[in-house]
């Protein structure tokens, strides 16, 4: 079995392709040539760490992120978060291909609300609202009733009744 097709087989394990790379190689030069090259973007969450959100376009929350990536010309979304992050991506991008460097990238806090759970708890208390704060995967979204939704820096706006908006990012500039 050759390097590719083992990365390939181990990829549903580790999340990502195990593939060696030469050992002189410029990881920003040959990162910037294809980021050119596929029209791509970057967004890095802040938990990365600093290499990854030093070659990052933009470096801020996630649903900042992702409209950040509405307003660039880019093809590709390049996410480095985890799933929610790129799923809001795509679904405010719907003609963007958004990628995930780590498909084992989770967040325990969205995992710990399984869709079919929440379905049940909203059907059997249909006079409840629901204040749902941004980490959700889409699953989790598709079927919710009285949804209110709130994200990091904008949470108190929402039950303070302020239509300021509070999101940040910073972008890059290279």
């Amino acid at each position: 079995m050759n390097t590719l097709e083992h990365a390939k087989d181990t990829l549903n394990s580790t999340g990502y392709l195990e593939v060696e790379t030469p050992k002189n190689i410029d990881y920003v030069k040959e990162i910037n040539a294809l980021r050119k090259e596929k029209k791509a973007v970057i967004l890095a969450h802040y938990y990365q760490e600093k290499a990854i959100q030093d070659i990052a376009d933009f470096v801020g929350d996630s649903l900042a992120l992702a409209q950040e990536a509405a307003k660039t010309d880019a093809e590709i979304i390049v996410f480095a978060g985890v799933h929610f992050m790129a799923e809001t991506a795509k679904i405010l991008n719907p003609n963007k291909k958004v990628l995930l460097p780590d498909l084992k990238a989770g967040c325990s806090l969205a995992d710990s609300c399984p869709p079919e759970q929440f379905k049940a708890f909203t059907e059997a208390h249909p006079d409840h609202k629901v204040v749902l704060y941004q980490l959700f995967r889409g699953d989790q979204n598709s079927k919710r009733r009285g949804l209110y939704l709130f994200q990091c820096g904008k949470n108190h706006q929402l039950f303070s009744g302020s239509s300021k908006t509070n999101f940040c990012t910073r972008q890059k500039s290279w």
